[in-house]
């Protein structure tokens, strides 16, 4: 007897056992629920993206996402997500949505001027791999006039006046002012005015435009970078700071004088503070 009520005991419990296995094996396996913390959903964003983009060559099951927005100060944020393996690319799109909807500048729209304390142009160069020089300008402007709403709708514009060149050595500034270089009796200005900005990040850019030097004028692309955008705490008036730099080839623009002993490339540096007209 007590054998046979082992057994039984044994039996029941495989059976409960089988029974499980079988209510787990029912159950809908195209449906998988993440609830997500905010330290967490940073990382969320990392791994479902390398999912979506790594597969992009093979026949994947892509996520379609059903989202609770909720507001956290002045950005949105998931407060919830649902996976629904059903082969929809809604995923994709709500990442090109919410990267679109944050690229918004805190300060508002309207003409920015640039601050003079504050302002500053340089090019480098290598000079015959021994060292690279930093020369600067000493008179210039800039100009934005900002769509805060849609930053690649504003338009960026720079004027230097190439006299103002300062290579801190007074002869070799005169020597740079001279014909073989920007010739400065004739060419009284360099330029550059934007024809497209285009966003990389929430504070990164890309700006397109025309650089006029020497009556050469050549497409160039600045990688620009928004470092604070703020209300300004002593002067109460809505500031943008921005970094932004570029590489060109001297020779392309007149000032190719001694190339390739001294480099050809010259990279050009820009670090300013705008502040809002009135």
């Amino acid at each position: 007897m007590i054998r046979s009520r082992q057994a039984s005991s044994t039996d029941r419990s495989s059976a409960v056992a089988a029974s499980a296995a079988a209510s787990v094996t029912r159950q809908p396996t195209h449906h998988t629920t993440t609830v997500l913390t905010r330290r967490d959903f940073e990382r969320f964003i990392c791994r479902i993206s390398l999912i979506i983009f790594s597969n992009a060559h093979e026949r994947v099951t892509v996520l379609q996402v059903e989202v609770l927005a909720g507001r956290l100060e002045s950005s949105t944020f998931l407060e919830s997500v649902m996976i629904n393996r059903t082969g929809s690319f809604v995923f994709a799109l709500l990442l090109l949505l919410s990267s679109s909807a944050s690229a918004a500048i805190s300060s508002p729209s309207g003409a920015y001027v640039l601050e003079n304390t504050h302002g500053y142009i340089t090019f480098s160069y290598s000079h015959m791999g021994f060292s690279h020089p930093q020369v600067g300008f000493n008179t210039f402007t800039v100009d934005m006039n900002l769509n805060a709403e849609d930053p690649t709708k504003s338009t960026v514009k720079v004027n230097i006046d190439p006299g103002s060149i300062d290579s801190r050595v007074a002869e070799f500034d005169d020597h740079l002012k001279g014909e073989k270089f920007f010739n400065t009796a004739v060419h009284k200005a360099i330029s550059f005015e934007s024809t497209s900005i285009t966003m990389t990040s929430d504070t990164t850019a890309k700006i397109t435009g025309n650089l006029s030097i020497k009556g050469n004028v050549k497409p160039v692309t600045l990688d620009a970078k928004l470092n604070k955008a703020a209300m300004h705490p002593m002067r109460k008036v809505a500031m943008l700071g921005l970094d932004a730099t570029t590489t060109v080839k001297r020779s392309e623009f007149g000032l190719g004088e001694y190339v390739p002993m001294v480099g050809d490339d010259v990279t050009i540096s820009i670090s300013v503070e705008l502040m809002k007209s009135p």
